[in-house]
């Protein structure tokens, strides 16, 4: 619908790949063994919507966050090489009502012969609201009309509402 869902406020890694989806039951299995009992992502995303009543048609695109996948002059994904250290963070601000489902899995391109994710930290809180000046809100014309959308959707939700 053109809407913003969250904008990235501050990002230490920089490195973030929106390609290549998640592991599954099959990538998992080709990578660690058909009798693998390693959970991958999709299983993960599958349960956290089901606690809410949604199943694998409300699953959306994912960000694997702080993985550095490129792709080839063949036009494949390939894992290159990790930019992301240890206390790298990046900072979400949720510009609308978002349900966030977070799975530490390895990436499904990720070359380490071992199931072996690294520990993560999530804190969650209400952050200012932006200002007219934003930077999220006025770098390039995309972002000015994403949040032009965003901004009329909770305009027409609150007449509605009165």
């Amino acid at each position: 619908m053109g809407r913003v869902l969250f904008s990235i406020t501050e990002d230490t890694c920089g490195s973030h790949d929106t390609l290549s989806g998640c592991s599954n039951v099959a990538t998992n299995s080709a990578k660690y063994g058909e009798e693998s009992f390693y959970r991958s992502a999709r299983d993960n995303f599958l349960l956290a919507l089901a606690k809410r009543n949604m199943g694998k048609r409300d699953i959306m695109p994912n960000v694997n966050w702080f993985a550095h996948v490129a792709v080839d002059g063949n036009g494949n994904l390939v894992w290159a090489e990790q930019v992301a250290q240890a206390g790298d963070f990046i900072d979400l601000r949720a510009e609308m009502n978002v349900l966030e489902v977070i799975s530490n899995t390895p990436h499904v391109l990720d070359p380490n012969p071992m199931y072996d994710p690294k520990p993560i930290q999530v804190t969650v809180w209400k952050s200012p609201a932006p200002t007219s000046d934003d930077l999220c809100r006025t770098s390039c014309p995309e972002a000015i009309r994403g949040f032009q959308n965003t901004d009329a959707y909770f305009e027409e939700l609150s007449i509605l509402a009165h």
